[in-house]
């Protein structure tokens, strides 16, 4: 399957995973900057909105591939 020739679900999945990484890169962009200023009471905030994204990503990134497998299963048992 081509990336031209995703179901509506892998391209919804693909956009929430995309949303995902960047939500996970502002935070931790945040973080940086927030460590850079020495804003300690930031940091802690900022530390917790980083895992959160960073699980976040994961879960997204996970359903778009576990979606994927499925077709590529489906193809697979189809062709045989």
């Amino acid at each position: 399957m081509m990336l031209g020739d995703e179901c509506s679900e892998c391209r919804n999945l693909l956009r929430q995973a995309g949303q995902a990484i960047l939500e996970h890169l502002r935070a931790v962009s945040g973080l940086e900057e927030a460590v850079i200023r020495a804003e300690g009471e930031d940091v802690t905030t900022l530390k917790e909105k980083v895992l959160d994204t960073g699980i976040a990503r994961e879960n997204s990134v996970r359903a778009y591939n576990e979606h994927k497998a499925g077709h590529a299963a489906r193809a697979k048992t189809a062709s045989t």
